[in-house]
């Protein structure tokens, strides 16, 4: 998984938790196009995904087959 994600561009991924929830957080360097791509058709992520989901709860759009974007509201420099 670490691999397909370098391939993917990812970088600076966190992971955070609080009160049973997790929330992820990464840069795409080759653009987020290209990052939902390269997992969108890796048989690695399908293979955790469905490791999985038993514990996790994955919302993904149909469109893309990768997680929603979310809406940036805010952001300090």
């Amino acid at each position: 998984m670490v691999k397909v994600l370098k391939d993917a561009g990812i970088c600076n991924y966190s992971i955070f938790y609080c009160n049973d929830e997790l929330f992820g957080y990464y840069e795409c360097e080759k653009g987020v196009a290209y990052a939902e791509k390269v997992q969108a058709e890796s048989p690695v992520v399908d293979r955790w995904n469905d490791y999985m989901k038993d514990i996790l709860e994955l919302e993904m759009d149909p469109v893309t087959g990768a997680q929603p974007k979310l809406e940036q509201v805010f952001r300090l420099d």
